[in-house]
C-alpha cells in the first residue's frame, strides 16, 4: 500500500506538469487524472508500456465490435471500452517515463492506436446508427467523419515531419506544431464537446431523438476539426516552409548517354 501511494504521488506530481489545461482539453485532463489510480498497479507489476499500447489497440477493436452488434447492452459496453481506452492512453506514457524507457517506437504505435480508436469509433457509430434509424445519409456522414479523422492525424504528422526536415536543412527553429493562434486551440474545445457527447450516449438510448442529435453532432465536430486542421496547417506551412528544399541529385544513379 505504501508503495502504491508513493508511486501515485510521484506520477501525479510529474504528469500534472506535462498535462494541464494550458495545453490539453478539460476531458483529457479528467481522463489523465483518473489514470493516476490505475497506473501505479502497472508500475508495481512492471508492465511494458508498449504492451499497454497494444492492449489499447485491442480495446479499440472490441469497442467497435460491441457497438456494431447493435443491442443496447453491447453498445453501452462499447462506449465504456472507449472511455477505458481514453484513460489507459495516459498509462503507457506514464509507465515509460517512470522507468525512463520512452522510445520513438512507443510514440509511433501510440499514435497509430489513437488513429484506429477514432476511426473504429466513428465507423461503428455510423453502422449502429444506420441499423437503428435506417438513414443512409447518417451512414455516409459517419463514414466521412471516420475518413476525415484519419486525415486529421496525418496532417499533424506530415507538417511536423516537414518542419523538422526544413529546420535541419535551413538551420531554422520553427516549432513542429502550431501554437500561437486562437484557432489551433479550438480542437481542445471540439475534444471536450465530442467527448461529452460520446459519454451522453450511455444515457440517451431510450431517447431516440436526442440520441440521433448527439450522433450527428459527434460526426460533425470530428469533420469540422479535420477541416480546420487542414486549412490552418496549409496557411502556416505557406509561412513557415517557404524556403528552398534541397533537390536530390539523381544524376549519379543514371547512366550517362553514350556519345
Amino acid at each position: 500500500m505504501k508503495s502504491y501511494l508513493k508511486i501515485f504521488k510521484n506520477i501525479s506530481n510529474k504528469t500534472s506538469k506535462i498535462y494541464n489545461l494550458t495545453n490539453e482539453s478539460f476531458c483529457q485532463i479528467l481522463f489523465c487524472r483518473i489514470s493516476y489510480f490505475i497506473t501505479p498497479l502497472f508500475i508495481i507489476l512492471k508492465f511494458n508500456p508498449n504492451f499497454l499500447t497494444l492492449t489499447n489497440f485491442l480495446i479499440s477493436i472490441f469497442m467497435g465490435i460491441f457497438i456494431i452488434v447493435g443491442t443496447e447492452q453491447y453498445f453501452n459496453l462499447g462506449i465504456i471500452f472507449y472511455l477505458l481506452y481514453r484513460i489507459l492512453d495516459f498509462s503507457d506514457g506514464t509507465v515509460a517515463r517512470y522507468f525512463s524507457i520512452s522510445t520513438f517506437y512507443g510514440r509511433f504505435i501510440d499514435g497509430l492506436a489513437d488513429i484506429f480508436l477514432n476511426a473504429f469509433l466513428l465507423l461503428s457509430l455510423s453502422i449502429y446508427s444506420f441499423q437503428l434509424f435506417e438513414n443512409m445519409s447518417l451512414l455516409i456522414l459517419g463514414f466521412l467523419a471516420s475518413i476525415f479523422t484519419i486525415f486529421d492525424s496525418l496532417i499533424y504528422d506530415k507538417y511536423a515531419a516537414l518542419v523538422r526536415w526544413h529546420n535541419k536543412e535551413n538551420k531554422k527553429k520553427v516549432l513542429p506544431y502550431i501554437k500561437r493562434s486562437f484557432l489551433p486551440k479550438l480542437p481542445k474545445v471540439y475534444n471536450d464537446i465530442y467527448s461529452l457527447l460520446i459519454i451522453s450516449l450511455l444515457f440517451l438510448n431510450q431517447e431516440q431523438n436526442l440520441f440521433l442529435i448527439a450522433i450527428i453532432l459527434i460526426f460533425i465536430f470530428f469533420i469540422i476539426s479535420a477541416v480546420q486542421t487542414f486549412f490552418i496547417h496549409v496557411y502556416f506551412a505557406s509561412i513557415n516552409l517557404s524556403y528552398n528544399a534541397k533537390v536530390k541529385n539523381s544524376a549519379k544513379a543514371q547512366k550517362k548517354p553514350k556519345s
